[in-house]
């Protein structure tokens, strides 16, 4: 009988092993082709070894300025305290959580979890269900001023939106449940009544007129696989979270899931709404989780040259540098001098993902930089006869750029001087050689580059 159990329980590892696998797998896949949309939980960001949604309950509840009877579990539990009894006690409650945030600001750092985590090239946009500041101070230590924050705060007139599916490539934290403010507004959530008020908001059908909740990120996350990581809700609110996100995709079956949720608890109607529901769910130790996710993407990724590093994903650019890989010392050389000057330059060695949809990300990248440099060389008429991703380059810059303004500067060729820009055989168009191009020396180009990046720096100052 001992033989048979253990047998058994091997056989159910070994299962166990193949859906882990085969999880990671499917998660992998979806995010090299950048299709991957984190959502972050309480249970992603701890304070002194407590989620920050704690933190923030034990410093309220014993400041002094509620009376307290016994502990507490929840902001809802807070409120049957005399002090915030009466009316006015939501936004007496908001008020408190907001002045300790002001007052303990330095206690909201970043974690090791965390900048792991958003430190993955693949994750620009990141949604958090938290009110706290953690993730966004984490992300500020990432990206920078290159970070834009974005909330949902329940209020038609000031809810804030994306532009388009497109927008979700550029380095963004978006508050789903409202930021916590030195304000008194309860425009973020506390208690379950906030959470419901904020659902339903969540749950309507997705209006552009309306503005009841951000139709555009709606639209874009329906079509994302999401990925969320340590919330902590109870098992019906979240199954709302998951309506509000999916709605109607939640009942397709697809080869594709609509994303998965990891935590470190467990709840099996949960697990079974979601095993419906076309959603991995996996149980587990969050950052273990993390760094076997790190580990799985590093091995999916091809050898690649040392300094080849991955910058995040840039939309909305300075510069987008077109270049033919035989000039790629050029071409490099021209990155460092830009990016030492503090331009945003979409390179393909740094920026572009190995995605099924590869012409995609770039067309989006000419689509929304602010300059685009073809690098012309001899190089381009040797080529003659090849097939070469530069040339589809220069035409989604020759189409962007009809539809737009003439006035405005966008086509800022550099050729190397031996290079004949009208002879036939380099294949140049003629929206390209009206522009008067600028010139480097082959044998030593840094500087003609960096006088080249100069006048760069005078276009992108004067837009």
């Amino acid at each position: 009988m001992t033989d048979i159990k253990e047998a058994g329980k091997s056989g159910m590892n070994r299962l166990e092993t193949i859906r882990r696998n085969t999880a990671f797998d499917t998660l992998v896949k979806q995010i090299m082709k950048g299709n991957v949309v984190p959502v972050l939980g309480n249970d992603m960001v701890k304070i002194d070894g407590v989620t920050s949604h704690r933190f923030l309950l034990d410093a309220v509840s014993t400041s002094g300025l509620v009376e307290v009877q016994g502990s507490v579990s929840s902001f809802m539990s807070l409120m049957r305290c005399d002090t915030l009894a009466g009316a006015d006690g939501p936004k007496i409650l908001h008020g408190l959580v907001s002045s300790v945030i002001e007052e303990k600001a330095e206690m909201f750092k970043p974690t090791d979890i965390l900048y792991k985590f958003l430190s993955i090239k693949y994750f620009p946009f990141v949604i958090t269900t938290t009110i706290d500041p953690v993730i966004e101070n984490t992300m500020r230590k990432i990206h920078g001023d290159k970070l834009r924050v974005m909330a949902f705060v329940n209020d038609p007139v000031r809810n804030q939106d994306i532009r388009n599916s497109l927008d979700t490539v550029q380095p963004t934290l978006y508050y789903m449940f409202g930021k916590a403010n030195n304000k008194s507004d309860e425009d973020f959530v506390l208690t379950e009544t906030d959470l419901l008020r904020f659902s339903r908001s969540w749950l309507l059908p997705t209006d552009s007129n309306s503005k009841a909740k951000p139709a555009n990120l709606s639209n874009a996350l329906a079509n994302k696989y999401l990925l969320v990581l340590g919330n902590n809700f109870q098992d019906w609110l979240f199954r709302f979270f998951w309506l509000a996100m999916k709605d109607k995709k939640l009942t397709y079956r697809t080869n594709v899931p609509n994303g998965m949720d990891a935590s470190e608890h467990s709840d099996e109607r949960l697990i079974e709404f979601l095993n419906f529901s076309n959603i991995i769910s996996r149980t587990e130790d969050l950052p273990e989780f993390v760094d076997e996710l790190i580990r799985r993407l590093d091995e999916a990724e091809p050898e690649s040259d040392a300094d080849s590093c991955f910058s995040r994903p840039v939309m909305n650019a300075d510069v987008f540098i077109s270049y033919s890989r035989a000039d790629s010392d050029v071409a490099m050389k021209l990155y460092d001098i830009m990016t030492a000057r503090g331009l945003n330059v979409w390179f393909d060695k740094r920026n572009l993902g190995i995605a099924d949809d590869f012409k995609q990300e770039i067309r989006k990248a000419i689509r929304t930089c602010k300059l685009f440099v073809p690098i012309l060389s001899d190089n381009i008429t040797k080529q003659a006869r090849e097939e070469h991703i530069y040339r589809l380059e220069w035409d989604w810059a020759i189409e962007h750029k009809r539809v737009i303004s003439p006035a405005v500067k966008f086509i800022v060729p550099l050729a190397e001087r031996s290079f004949d820009m009208y002879d036939n055989m380099a294949g140049i168009k003629d929206e390209i050689k009206s522009h008067n191009a600028a010139f480097y020396s082959k044998a030593k180009p840094e500087p003609d580059l960096s006088e080249f990046v100069d006048s760069i720096c005078e276009i992108i100052k004067s837009k």
